[in-house]
Order: structure tokens, then C-alpha cells, then sequence
């Protein structure tokens, strides 16, 4: 008889070890526990109350009923088990009955139709149909169907949920393998920004794709690389080539370096590129004989020179170790630097120089780090530059540093450091910054 009682409590103990239990035992008592295992004739557990790990002989005990675990699925056939085992405790214990019955109707509920979900499901069904089928619109309505199926814990609209997917994710492949062959075909006027998104889009469909449809858009990406990087590769000389000024000089960089960072792929691809670069360095330098365009292609003027000669190493002047840098600004301090304290304002001017002409409406910003205090953003907005120069202003007040110290560095003194960032717009709102100039370092008074 006791070996068929450990028999049938290993049976309804042997896979509840997830969410809260309710235990009776044959004399009327009741407690909850966590965590249960049985070792042998004994049964090891951890009271729910206080969390101590506690034994009790098996043969002590009537039943183990668990609670239904929110985000679990639930067969059919698993439901119906524990409400029979808890309708059973429930006639032999008549003094429990109301305990029992609150953790029956969690168990009773899985078997009504849920009405919600299957809104929830025709609701999600119908705007992804009626969408553009866009990747933001795919991953957020798998992600919200995946909710549905958490809510799911009788596991009835599973099937359901499986065929929806499979035909979303053929309707999302489709969908946008269409539009990719629409701006592939078109592949001859693609700049270098669209050509950026036409390869993302290739990286986010192939994944969910067919194999026979993962190489054709494999193969077309390739065919429209080329095309782009020839047609766009024509214009960038044309635009140099038709006014030979610096702000050519800057336009032209702008799309060389788009096609160098953003569509150059293979090794024949990126020598060209350089190629093309370095002459058409060699070429604006010979056109504008007043600039001097140094090696990583900032057009230095006279009165610009003579700044950085006077700043020193208080330009931009060290990579960064804790970012990565798409290097287009240099940054000259127009005055002095010395004097700074720390907890003391300032306004100070800065020259940007670029490398590459800027997209018209780009917002910067100042990256500032104290050493052992904080990072904080400074918006500079969006300047106006005149053959390849703008000036902007430093503001710092240190209302974010409130409370923090600097530290200094091994030979005791005290810097902050700081580097140029362009605004890169997010689909939450909330933005990043994309560093876009070396680091440089200033001296402040403690």
C-alpha cells in the first residue's frame, strides 16, 4: 500500500516543479510550498511562507495540486487531470473545499473559450494584411503574436497561431522581394543612401526566406551593388569636375565616401574607391590653390591653419577606445582654452571643418566625458557651413555633474574630453549619436 501511494504522488509531483503547489496531507492539513522533490519515501520541499527547504514522509500524504503557471501551455488532457485530482482532495477534505476550488477555477478557466484572444488574433490578422508589410510592421506583429501565445496556457490556438505566422512570413517575403526587384530595376539612378536601405532590407528578408528565394534577391543585391557603384561612381566626378570648387570638392567626397563606407563590397570595389578618392583629393588640391587639403581630405584655409597651429593638440587629435568613429569633423578651438574650472560655465567657440559635404538638416551635438563623473550631450543644432567651415559654440554648465567629482590622471591632472556626434533618428524616438570626429582633450582647474 505505501509503495502505491509513493507511486501515485511521484505521479503527480514528477512534473510540477514550475509555479506554487498546494500540498494535503491525509490528516486535513494544508500548506504551500516552491520547489518539490521526492528522495525516496521522503518528500523535500520549500515552504512558500518562509522559504526554508523542509521533508515529509510521502505516505503522509494525500495530493499535490498545482496552480496554473501563467505563460504555460496546458494539453487538454493535462487540464482535465488536475481538475479531477482537485474535485477528489475536494470530496475527501469537505474543511478545504474553498481553497481548492479558487486554484480549480484557474484550471476550470482554460477550458471556456477565450473570446479576448481571438479578437486579439483576427485584430493582428487584419492590420498586417492591410500594412505595407514593412519590417518594423513584421517584427511587431510577431512579437505582439507571441504574446497571444503566452496568454494562450491551453495551448488551443496554437496550430492557429503556426499557419497565421507561416503565411506572414510569406506575405513579408513576397511582399518585399516585389519592391526590392522595383528599386533594383531602377538600380541605374539609386544613390548610395538608398542603395544602404535596399541592402538592409535584402539582410532582413533573407532569413525568413525560401532557399530558392534567398539566392535570387542574393543575386540581384550583388547585380544593383555594381550598378550603383558605377552610375553613382560617374556622378561624384561629374559634380567635382563641373565646378572644381570646394563645395564640389565636398559634394563629390560626400558621395565617394558614401559608395566607399555603404555600397563598396568586394576588394576590386574598395581599391577603386580609394583610387578615386585619393585623385580626386589630388585634382581640387591643384583647383583651389589657397586651400590645403591634407591627407584625410579636410580643405585647410589660410586663417583655418593658422588656428590649429595655435591650438595644437587642443584639436581633434585621438581616436576614441569607446566608440567607433565614421571620421567627417575636425574640431579647432578659435581661442584659447586655458582658464576652464570645473563647476564654473563657459561659452566657447569651436571651427568644424569637414571631410564631406553634410546632409542639410543633420543635427550635432558634443559628446563630453568628465573621467569619473558622467557623459552628457551637448545639441549644437545645425550649422551652416561655407566651404567646408562652420563655427559653433561649447555651452557647458555642468548641471548634469551635480554631486560628482572628476579624477585626475596619472601625472595629476584634470581633462574632459569630447567629440562631434551626428543625430541618427530611431523608430522608438529616442535617438542615437553617431561619433563622427576624433576625441579631443582640454585641461580644466579642479
Amino acid at each position: 500500500m505505501k509503495l502505491l501511494c509513493m507511486m501515485m504522488f511521484f505521479g503527480l509531483v514528477g512534473t510540477l516543479f514550475a509555479g506554487d503547489k498546494f500540498v494535503v496531507t491525509k490528516d486535513g492539513m494544508c500548506f504551500w510550498v516552491t520547489r518539490v522533490k521526492q528522495e525516496g519515501e521522503v518528500l523535500r520541499y520549500n515552504s512558500k511562507q518562509t522559504g526554508e527547504e523542509n521533508t515529509i514522509a510521502v505516505s503522509e500524504l494525500h495530493g499535490v495540486v498545482p496552480t496554473v503557471t501563467r505563460g504555460k501551455q496546458y494539453t487538454p488532457e493535462e487540464i482535465q487531470k488536475y481538475i479531477d485530482r482537485i474535485k477528489k482532495l475536494q470530496k475527501k477534505h469537505s474543511r478545504l473545499f474553498r481553497q481548492l476550488e479558487s486554484i480549480l477555477q484557474g484550471w476550470e478557466a482554460l477550458k471556456k473559450p477565450n473570446l479576448a484572444l481571438e479578437g486579439d488574433i483576427e485584430k493582428l490578422k487584419g492590420a498586417f494584411a492591410a500594412s505595407d508589410k514593412s519590417t518594423s510592421i513584421y517584427k511587431k506583429t510577431v512579437l505582439d503574436l507571441s504574446m497571444v501565445r503566452y496568454k494562450d496556457m491551453q495551448g488551443k490556438y496554437g496550430t492557429k497561431l503556426d499557419n497565421l505566422l507561416a503565411d506572414m512570413k510569406a506575405d513579408y517575403v513576397k511582399s518585399n522581394k516585389v519592391l526590392l526587384e522595383e528599386q533594383a530595376a531602377d538600380s541605374a539612378t539609386m544613390t548610395f543612401e538608398a542603395f544602404v536601405k535596399h541592402e538592409q532590407l535584402t539582410k532582413d528578408i533573407t532569413p525568413e526566406a525560401k532557399e530558392s528565394d534567398k539566392g535570387a534577391v542574393a543575386s540581384m543585391l550583388e547585380k544593383t551593388r555594381q550598378t550603383v557603384f558605377d552610375s553613382q561612381g560617374s556622378v561624384s566626378i561629374k559634380v567635382f569636375v563641373g565646378r572644381k570648387s570646394i563645395a564640389a570638392y565636398l559634394e563629390s567626397a560626400r558621395i565617394m565616401y558614401g559608395l566607399k563606407e555603404g555600397v563598396a563590397g568586394t576588394t576590386k570595389q574598395k581599391e577603386d574607391i580609394d583610387k578615386r578618392i585619393g585623385q580626386l583629393i589630388t585634382n581640387a588640391q591643384k583647383s583651389n590653390s589657397s586651400y590645403h587639403i591634407n591627407e584625410s581630405g579636410y580643405p585647410i584655409g589660410a586663417d583655418t591653419q593658422k588656428l590649429m597651429d595655435a591650438a595644437k593638440y587642443r584639436c581633434s587629435t585621438s581616436k576614441s577606445t569607446y566608440t567607433d568613429i565614421l571620421e567627417e569633423v575636425f574640431i579647432i578651438p578659435e581661442k584659447s582654452t586655458r582658464g576652464l574650472s570645473f563647476g564654473r560655465s563657459f561659452s566657447f567657440p569651436l571651427r568644424m571643418v569637414i571631410q564631406r559635404a553634410q546632409p542639410k538638416n543633420r543635427k550635432f551635438a558634443l559628446i563630453v566625458t568628465y573621467p569619473g563623473a558622467s557623459t552628457v550631450t551637448r545639441v549644437i543644432g545645425t550649422p551652416q557651413f561655407k566651404n567646408g567651415v562652420a563655427s559653433v559654440k561649447f555651452d557647458e554648465n555642468f548641471d548634469d555633474l551635480a554631486g560628482m567629482q572628476i579624477l585626475p590622471n596619472d601625472e595629476g591632472r584634470y581633462y574632459f574630453y569630447f567629440h562631434m556626434a551626428y543625430e541618427v533618428p530611431s523608430e522608438n524616438g529616442e535617438p542615437t549619436w553617431q561619433a563622427v570626429s576624433k576625441l579631443c582633450f582640454w585641461s580644466i582647474a579642479p
